[in-house]
């Protein structure tokens, strides 16, 4: 199933390909936030995580989009869908450089965006976001969206740098999505 742009008041959602690797890894470069929190590749790993994300992307293991301004232009982060589960109709999202590369409500329309897609597009009955738990700028998306925490799990991943952390794990139930959304939108309209 192939991947169409994704349109907001402020945001496009991109497909991820070939054509936005240069602005990319301009864009992770110049993001002034650590980066330890995140899943985010550090800028030796960026040739890698891209050939995997397009590769993924191929296969149908995942769909990446790139974040874009609609009315600047500039590349603003990247999303995905990183884990389709087809029996489970399961999504999980990955947002950490979403979170780092652009404000609060920018990030939050682009998250809205692709939990749409995962309902509308893939019949998804639970949409799910895990982060690590000092990256406060996924935690507050997830909260501020409506998802609910199920749980953290502790001494989850192993960074690079050797450093053990936790993992909390967000969801959102399709059952949950329509007045969610009618709620995110009241408030856009504000």
């Amino acid at each position: 199933m192939g991947k169409d742009k994704l349109t907001g008041d402020d945001v496009v959602l991109e497909p991820l390909s070939l054509s936005h690797k240069a602005a990319l890894y301009l864009h992770l470069k110049s993001c002034q936030r650590p980066l330890w929190f995140s899943c985010m590749p550090e800028n030796t790993d960026f040739d890698t995580w891209f050939a995997q994300s397009l590769s993924h992307d191929a296969q149908l293991l995942a769909y990446h989009w790139v974040v874009r301004s609609r009315h600047q232009g500039d590349i603003l982060g990247c999303v995905a869908i990183s884990r389709w589960d087809h029996h489970n109709l399961r999504a999980r999202l990955a947002l950490d450089w979403l979170a780092v590369g652009a404000d609060y409500e920018i990030a939050q329309q682009a998250c809205v965006l692709l939990i749409q897609d995962a309902f509308e597009r893939f019949n998804a009955m639970v949409v799910e976001f895990a982060c690590l738990w000092h990256n406060q700028q996924v935690r507050a998306l997830a909260v501020g969206i409506g998802a609910h925490q199920d749980g953290v799990l502790r001494n989850h991943q192993i960074l690079a740098d050797g450093t053990v952390h936790d993992q909390v794990v967000y969801s959102i139930l399709d059952s949950e999505w329509p007045t969610l959304v009618q709620k995110y939108q009241q408030h856009r309209l504000a």
